[in-house]
């Protein structure tokens, strides 16, 4: 399929143009900015882009995103915050956001209990706000130096407000979190997750995410992520893919 092809390119892209830039920094000390080194404590991580183009034409956009992690002996608490707008000749073509907190009990060290909430908007497919709940668990399949996979499940209650419309479903997530060092120099993070509907299992989303950094200096770091959400069954004025990509700048105090 069209789309399909499209992302896998991308996605090597990426990987590829990621792995030679790399090498430019190859200066910086990496011992201080361990993936896999979590200390006790809150760690905060930002990323900020603006693009401004006028003349023949004029545009700006505006990409914020902000996350929190605390860590305790037997939980772990997560705070994103995301908000997303464009505009294009002075007439809005992107305004979009979401914030999700998440909870995690440490049970065991392969085994955890998290529950998380989530609220998002997004005005280019006409949804209103979206409420997400749910619960699960989460293993820790691999741990190694420098690599991390982790499998979630959960159950997630699901309320969509369209303009035209109201939804109300249950969902079971499956998901798959992959970190790995690639080399020295290369973070790789692939998230992905599978979401179908119980009362209609022909009613299913598919979300993945892919992040890679490359530290630069200290609490900087390159960023590039490529998301690709795709839904099978999608409301009759929504496509059923979407696929976006970031690049930026990370900051980590």
């Amino acid at each position: 399929m069209m789309f399909l092809r499209k992302y896998l390119t991308i996605s090597l892209f990426i990987l590829y143009s990621f792995q030679f830039l790399s090498l430019l920094f190859a200066q910086v000390n990496i011992e201080a900015i361990r993936l896999f080194d979590v200390k006790q404590g809150a760690k905060h991580t930002s990323t900020l882009s603006l693009d401004h183009l006028s003349g023949n034409s004029s545009e700006f956009d505006i990409d914020f995103e902000w996350r929190t992690d605390y860590f305790g002996k037997r939980h772990q608490q997560l705070l994103i915050m995301e908000y997303h707008r464009s505009e294009q000749s002075r007439r809005l073509s992107t305004n979009k956001g979401f914030s999700h907190f998440r909870f995690v009990t440490n049970y065991a060290h392969y085994r955890n209990t998290e529950v998380y909430i989530q609220y998002e908007f997004n005005e280019f497919i006409n949804l209103d706000r979206r409420f997400v709940t749910g619960i699960g668990t989460r293993f820790h399949l691999v741990n190694r130096a420098l690599a991390s996979l982790y499998y979630g499940n959960s159950i997630m209650f699901e309320y969509e407000h369209y303009e035209v419309e109201s939804i109300n479903s249950i969902r079971f997530v499956q998901y798959l979190n992959l970190s790995k060092k690639l080399n020295e120099r290369l973070d790789y993070n692939h998230v992905i997750y599978f979401l179908p509907k119980i009362t209609s299992l022909s009613d299913y989303r598919v979300l993945s995410v892919q992040k890679l950094e490359i530290p630069v200096y200290g609490w900087l770091a390159l960023m590039m992520k490529l998301m690709f959400t795709y839904d099978n069954e999608p409301h009759s004025f929504i496509r059923r893919y979407d696929l976006e990509l970031k690049s930026g700048f990370k900051f980590s105090f």
